[in-house]
């Protein structure tokens, strides 16, 4: 018997049940419907079935002895990885000289012996063993992959192939300057756009030209527009973030331009700055975080932020998840700029010219709220036209691959290398920005450029025509 009013080990009245476990209010969240075998392998090419039978005498029924029919297979279904293959190619061209005009002399008294070559692919780098699909290969896996070049040599001397990382270095150098071309068509068409987006991210050389030390230098990142017809990503090297790179790149530019509140964009003749209400928004959440009570929204910050909540949700937009794509037409969005963004705006650039004047005893809140005020016109841009962004966050997803090579790479050499890293970065992310399948797409240019022709650049541009469709995802 148990004491008067003790409860035992093994029962519970349901009072004690319900105080022991308080209930919890959860954020309602979606999940997406899970895929179907067909979209997780539809497009890989399909072996047939490997089919195992009963031999007679297991289909033999071990209870009565008599013969068992056949009532279907078991089946499962699973993905077969092929290893990379190394071989080694030997390419010979027949070559040809006229035996009766040899040792004939012309009017300077020169030999000019008379030679024919059969056609055929050439070296894709003088004096190098590298090939179009090798090429293609090693800059996918340093480029797309990010992995490093030692790496790469570790995982082929595993394989029997002897590749030193210098070799790879130098021959990704060439390949870089062979790529110029398509990145300067590239150029052209980004420039001729009406809507850009800007960023830049710090990144180490070593020996910068005619400087002692290591140079802090910068990648500036461009790219076209949400709702341009053509989808570009280019990268540009530059020792520095003075005003006079994005002029120099963006020369010729008359257009709305996305990017933060750097002040070297103002520079640029013919970009109008549109400004990012996500880095407004986390100049605000910053400013929340340092209080006492993260969860107090009465305060100036928390108002702020909410405000700046109100704008991106008037376009069924989420601040914590800016890249997701609104469901919104053009056209809806630009009736709900008109009205409900405007309102908004409105309301909140008075609501900080209010609070500007009062003594606000945090420093993240007074940071927050000038930046607000400094970037008005450039975020107040959004009511001129439904297709620019609340956000600038397609350059700043084009700068992540370069962030990701930074802590894996750590630096180039020489700047030589960081530029030759700008343009194959940029044929990388822009055949990915146009469902390209990056590797294919390098092997068919690469193939292309060591056929012996003339080469017509035009059709080797991610968006024409020519491209095979087995490079397109």
């Amino acid at each position: 018997l148990l004491p008067n009013g003790q409860i035992g080990m093994f029962e519970e009245t349901e009072e004690f049940a319900a105080a022991e476990i308080p209930k919890k209010k959860v954020k309602e969240h979606t999940r997406a419907p899970k895929r179907k075998m067909e979209e997780i392998y539809g497009n890989l090419p399909t072996e047939e079935p490997e089919i195992h039978y009963l031999t007679d005498e297991e289909k033999t029924c071990k209870r009565c002895g008599g013969h068992m029919c056949v009532i279907g297979f078991d089946t499962h279904t699973e993905i077969k990885h092929i290893p990379a293959v190394y071989k080694v190619r030997e390419i010979r061209l027949e070559k040809c000289v006229c035996k009766c005009c040899e040792g004939k002399m012309d009017e300077d008294g020169e030999e000019h012996p008379v030679f024919a070559v059969a056609e055929g692919p050439r070296a894709l780098i003088r004096g190098s063993m590298i090939s179009p699909s090798l090429a293609a290969h090693e800059i996918n896996a340093k480029l797309n992959l990010r992995l490093p070049l030692y790496c790469l040599g570790q995982e082929y001397a595993r394989n029997g192939l002897c590749r030193s990382r210098q070799t790879m270095s130098n021959n990704m150098l060439a390949l870089g300057g062979m790529l110029e071309p398509l990145y300067e068509r590239m150029k052209k068409e980004l420039v001729r756009m009406e809507i850009i987006h800007a960023d830049e991210t710090p990144w180490q050389v070593n020996h910068g030209n005619g400087k002692e030390g290591p140079v802090r230098g910068y990648f500036w990142v461009y790219t076209s527009g949400k709702y341009e017809p053509k989808q570009i990503v280019l990268y540009d090297y530059e020792n520095g973030r003075g005003a006079e790179y994005p002029k120099k790149f963006l020369r010729g530019f008359s257009g709305y331009g996305h990017c933060d509140g750097l002040g070297q964009y103002s520079a640029v003749r013919g970009f109008t700055r549109v400004g990012c209400f996500a880095h407004l928004w986390r100049y605000f959440l910053n400013a929340v975080k340092v209080q006492s009570d993260r969860n107090d929204y009465t305060t100036a910050a928390g108002v702020g932020l909410l405000m700046i909540d109100e704008i991106f949700k008037a376009e069924r937009k989420d601040p914590e998840k800016p890249r997701e794509a609104s469901p919104l037409s053009l056209e809806e969005i630009g009736e709900i700029r008109k009205t409900a963004t405007k309102a908004l705006l409105e309301k909140f650039f008075g609501w900080c010219a209010e609070k500007e004047r009062e003594n606000l005893p945090s420093a993240k809140t007074r940071e927050a709220i000038q930046y607000a005020l400094n970037q008005k016109e450039a975020l107040s841009r959004i009511l001129e036209d439904p297709r620019l962004e609340l956000t600038n966050n397609a350059a700043e997803h084009a700068v992540r691959p370069v962030a990701v090579g930074r802590k894996n790479w750590l630096f180039s050499d020489r700047e030589r290398g960081a530029r030759a890293l700008s343009v194959l970065f940029s044929i990388v992310e822009t055949a990915k920005a146009n469902a390209l399948k990056p590797y294919e797409y390098l092997k068919h240019i690469f193939e292309t450029m060591r056929g012996g022709k003339n080469i017509e650049w035009p059709e080797l541009l991610p968006w024409s025509g020519k491209i095979p469709e087995s490079v397109r995802i």
